[in-house]
């Protein structure tokens, strides 16, 4: 096989594949994010209290006494930009939802649409926050009454699954403030028994097999004076804790910057190395970490910069399961998406099981892409085979012959092979052969208004190719916001969010 040199920025470690693995499974683990919610609680009241296990865990971790809510001090909107990224969602309360309020996305439904095989749960004791998020987008989704079955529920599901993303909320203490009043005895005794409850989830976590790639975060909404928030007025009493503690977090470290609840999404997603949604107004929470890394690298961030050996691809592949599959003649290397580690190969295609049922058998692929429902596809001349990413097996009755059926305006456009295809995100996937690009919204099986169109008018700079901006041998979208495509000896990586080619690029392929 042919090797060329691949400056991927990726940490290529040697590996053999095991003979016995029959499908490729990830060895390099996600990172797993556990959110604990608690409504009402305010700075100056934890300071106070008697907290072992909230205090155990800023000790142990990176924390502030100054996240700051946004206005109206009212729950639903300080909550859904906790779970959204946004500052400016237009929600005020739940009786005045702006029209297009289902449209917006929480991290719920941005990790799911780009990795639909990670499951996502949320655990509450206040029936009403579920409107806030996609309850279609959980794989478990609870409401209990009281604090203790939440607590219970959710140390059952962290023992038993591998979630990537759970949400676990007390709403007792914010009760207790309205009645008794933020500060009383009452207030004061329920924030100690949540204490008890957050101990027992990080408990469950410790004792898990997922422990060291777990990272736990507290955060309230905001606090409180008398028996009531603030509702327009900013002030200091409604600020709140943030809490962080995980591998690679900074230890007993007190951050220093200002920091927005709508910091949280972006900076979990940051953790689970997914792209950020493109109406997000928040930050990742960069001096937590205890490695710097370039937001706009997110995929990359703890990986040391290196210059290794790799075949050139004929076909990239975006799991959707957080892997990344580059295949060549007949054989495929895989690669870690969350960290672009290097996992194993080159292996032997005829261990991707199922797509030995391509004519002449699994060598040569032209392309494979997610298609953003649950599915990648590989093609092969005019035929095409669809695996289900959840059971890692061939679709019944493929492989099928590639028609505009499969995807509108596909057969007519890719006449005998297809150069290369990637899932663009918002259900579009882009598929190119020569000099076009054909873009079809996988939604309702549609071309999308315009297309096809000449591959330089969608993204100019790819005509600084050698030859220009046509006949690809692959393409993939990385998921952190960046399409990798090659050509030959060549690379360019785009910025999907600009159109525009990264500095330094194109590069050779040596």
């Amino acid at each position: 096989m042919k090797i060329l040199c691949l400056f991927l920025f990726l940490w290529v470690s040697c590996s053999h594949f095991k003979s016995s693995e029959r499908f490729p499974t990830s060895e390099q683990e996600l990172k797993h994010v556990i959110l604990i919610g608690i409504d009402g609680l305010g700075s100056e009241y934890l300071k106070k209290a008697n907290t072992p296990n909230l205090k155990k865990l800023m000790s142990e971790g990176s924390y502030t006494y100054d996240l700051r809510p946004t206005l109206p001090y009212e729950s639903s909107p300080n909550w859904y930009s906790i779970l959204s990224g946004m500052k400016d969602h237009g929600l005020d309360d739940f009786n005045k939802k702006p029209r297009d309020f289902h449209w917006l996305s929480t991290l719920f439904k941005t990790l799911k649409l780009q990795r639909p095989s990670q499951e996502t749960g949320a655990f509450y004791d206040w029936k009403r926050i579920e409107e806030l998020f996609e309850k279609s987008y959980l794989d478990k989704n609870v409401y209990k009454i009281t604090a203790r079955g939440v607590a219970l529920s959710a140390g059952k599901y962290i023992s038993s699954k591998k979630a990537s993303f759970i949400f676990t909320y007390f709403g007792q203490l914010d009760v207790a403030g309205h009645r008794s009043g933020f500060g009383s005895k009452e207030y004061m005794k329920t924030l100690e028994y949540l204490d008890k409850k957050i101990g027992h989830l990080i408990t469950k976590v410790d004792q898990s097999d997922k422990s060291k790639n777990t990272v736990v975060m507290v955060v309230s909404d905001r606090g409180g004076k008398g028996k009531r928030h603030r509702m327009r007025e900013e002030s200091d009493e409604e600020f709140v804790p943030f809490i962080i503690k995980g591998d690679g977090i900074k230890k007993n470290y007190k951050i220093e910057k200002d920091i927005f609840n709508y910091d949280i999404a972006p900076t979990i997603a940051a953790l689970l190395g997914i792209d950020f949604n493109k109406h997000w107004s928040g930050k990742v929470v960069e001096e937590i970490f205890e490695t710097p890394f370039d937001v706009d690298e997110i995929s990359f961030y703890n990986v040391p910069i290196e210059k290794e050996v790799f075949p050139i691809s004929q076909a990239a592949l975006n799991y959707g399961n957080g892997n990344v599959y580059f295949f060549h003649e007949g054989s495929f290397s895989r690669f870690a998406l969350n960290n672009s580690q290097y996992l194993s190969g080159p292996n032997s295609n005829w261990n991707f099981v199922g797509l030995s049922r391509l004519k002449n058998g699994p060598n040569n692929l032209d392309s494979s892409f997610y298609g953003g429902d649950g599915y990648v596809y590989f093609t092969k001349g005019k035929n095409i085979i669809r695996f289900n990413i959840k059971t890692n097996k061939v679709s019944t009755g493929y492989p099928k012959r590639i028609t505009n059926l499969q995807f509108n305006g596909l057969g007519e456009f890719m006449g005998d092979r297809l150069d290369c295809a990637f899932y663009f995100g918002n259900d579009i996937i882009y598929f190119f052969k020569g000099d076009k690009v054909l873009a079809v919204d996988s939604r309702n099986n549609e071309v999308v208004k315009g297309f096809p169109r000449f591959t330089s008018d969608v993204f100019s700079d790819l005509s600084k190719f050698d030859g220009g901006a046509k006949d690809f041998d692959s393409c993939i979208n990385w998921s952190n916001g960046k399409a990798y495509f090659f050509k030959k000896d060549q690379l360019i990586r785009i910025d999907l969010k600009q159109s525009k080619m990264d500095e330094s690029y194109p590069i050779k392929l040596k």
